[in-house]
């Protein structure tokens, strides 16, 4: 597997292509020329990311039911928790803050949790995008895993109505991240999901009210995007289409498209080799 692709390198290929010969600071491109060329490329990614399936844009993750225990919170009576490490569920039998969760006068382990879904989006756990399929064990290394079905609602996964199963392992996509199309702002405050480029990379804000926290230096505060290498190829070669149609060069953009999606069946022909056998997902995907 290629490691992922800087959104400068990328950029900079799209530009040499309509002519340009970007170095360094980019020399001879201005910044509304970027931004244009960026936002073909984010464009063009979105569209294959949201409509192929490759390795780079999929998880598998074991999913509980309640939150992970944080020492950190106060929960109140009745509140129930899920510790990773005994993979066991634990309700308050008082409010309380702190554990350990082995304090049976504080904690007693249950596995009555109701209702069972998984948000779209949940701190501390990989965001959804498109679920295709669920299980009872890791799909991938237990034989004896069962599918679960479930049902999708606009705050996520909804296995209360389907099945009594207390943890589910899910194979999914990512939500699309998204490429920057302008250059961090210290004045700017940005929200979760927001984007901007921060020298040769594009950044996803992690947090709302994210204020003068430079992407670079901040992981906690930013999360580092770069481009899968299986899409790179696509994405160069239709951004620079894009840029034909608005140079008025109608008649050549087509078929340089035409050489984007050749690059793109070539990527996923070269995955499916590799896997040496297809199977069918049911995909189910995010309504928020």
């Amino acid at each position: 597997m290629n490691p992922p692709v800087s959104t400068q390198a990328v950029l900079f290929d799209v530009a040499r292509r309509t002519g340009l010969v970007p170095t360094g600071d980019n020399a001879n491109m201005d910044p509304d020329k970027a931004y244009e060329l960026l936002g073909f490329m984010d464009d063009r990614l979105r569209e294959a990311w949201e409509t192929h399936d490759l390795v780079e844009t999929q998880f598998i993750e074991q999913r509980a039911f309640a939150p992970d225990f944080d020492p950190n919170v106060c929960y109140p009576l009745g509140g129930i928790v899920w510790d990773p490490c005994s993979q066991q569920y634990y309700q308050a039998l008082a409010q309380t803050t702190g554990g350990p969760l082995t304090n049976e006068a504080i904690w007693q382990t249950t596995t009555s949790v109701s209702p069972r879904w998984i948000p779209w989006w949940q701190d501390g756990k990989t965001p959804i995008g498109t679920c295709y399929g669920a299980w009872t064990k890791n799909p991938y290394e237990d034989s004896s895993r069962i599918r679960v079905q479930f049902f999708v609602s606009a705050r996520g996964l909804e296995f209360t109505a389907t099945s009594e199963v207390t943890i589910i392992w899910l194979v999914f996509r990512i939500p699309y991240p998204g490429i920057g199309r302008s250059d961090w702002d210290p004045s700017i405050t940005y929200n979760r999901g927001d984007t901007a480029i921060d020298g040769m990379d594009s950044y996803i804000s992690a947090i709302d009210a994210n204020l003068a926290k430079q992407p670079s230096v901040s992981p906690d505060q930013w999360t580092l995007f770069r481009i899968p290498y299986p899409f790179s190829r696509f994405v160069t070669q239709a951004a620079f289409a894009d840029s034909l149609v608005v140079e008025g060069q109608n008649e050549k953009a087509p078929g340089e498209l035409g050489k984007a999606y050749q690059y793109l069946q070539q990527a996923i022909d070269a995955q499916d080799l590799q896997q040496g056998q297809l199977e069918t997902w049911q995909g189910y995907s995010a309504l928020a």
